[in-house]
């Protein structure tokens, strides 16, 4: 009998540690950047002030770095580049980040196209309407925000998966701006607006763009619990 009991002690937490989410608990979310233009890019000092542990990580080291990651996070300009190349020769490791309860952030793509290198796909045209405003479908998650503080698509959606869900769309373009899917046991998030850009008057264009609060609001979602006050 003693046998049996201590058996099932050691199995259970590894039976209860594969079917979860790795990160469930509250506390600080590690978050990988992709990005391979030398300079940090604007959304790291954002996601640190959240108490996200942040690596830059380049092309080249992104299938060792989605072993000890939570989060993948791509910046605006992402599908323009060797980003984009390295997410796409990486698919199975991609795949398999998810299905271990990985998370994808996904910024605008700055430019037209069909993105297929992540299990859900969509189409963007890069090109937006200066009248768009950020509209809030999901009323719960972007509760507290300011309209001025929610996306709008820089970049217009035109098609998706039906496995994501429009949680915001533009007010005139009625174009989606963020868009929420679930995979395998792992989330993709898309946001068509600009991740640097925490308050418009940093921008030439001035309409919506993802503040600090509705940033922070996103990355919660995809990790499914508070981050750290």
């Amino acid at each position: 009998m003693r046998s049996i009991v201590a058996l099932l002690v050691l199995v259970s937490p590894l039976a209860a540690d594969t079917s979860g989410r790795r990160w469930a608990e509250p506390g600080p979310v590690r978050i990988a950047i992709l990005y391979s233009r030398g300079v940090e890019p604007g959304s790291a000092p954002r996601l640190r002030a959240m108490k996200a542990t942040v690596t830059i990580v380049t092309p080249d080291g992104l299938k060792q770095a989605l072993k000890k990651t939570d989060l993948l996070f791509l910046t605006s300009e992402w599908a323009c580049g060797a980003e984009r190349q390295a997410v796409a020769q990486s698919r199975a490791e991609v795949e398999a980040f998810l299905r271990r309860g990985g998370a994808i952030y996904v910024s605008q793509p700055n430019i037209d196209a069909k993105i297929t290198d992540l299990p859900l796909a969509f189409e963007v045209v890069n090109g937006y309407d200066t009248q768009d405003r950020g509209i809030a479908i999901d009323a719960k998650l972007f509760s507290g925000l300011e309209e001025v503080e929610l996306p709008f698509p820089a970049d217009r959606i035109v098609k998706y998966d039906a496995a994501f869900t429009v949680a915001a769309k533009g007010s005139s373009s009625g174009s989606p701006s963020v868009l929420l899917g679930h995979w395998k046991g792992g989330k993709i998030l898309v946001n068509t607006d600009n991740d640097n850009v925490s308050d418009i008057k940093q921008f030439a264009v001035k309409t919506s763009h993802t503040s600090d609060r509705c940033l922070k609001k996103l990355i919660e979602w995809l990790a499914g619990h508070p981050l750290p006050k």
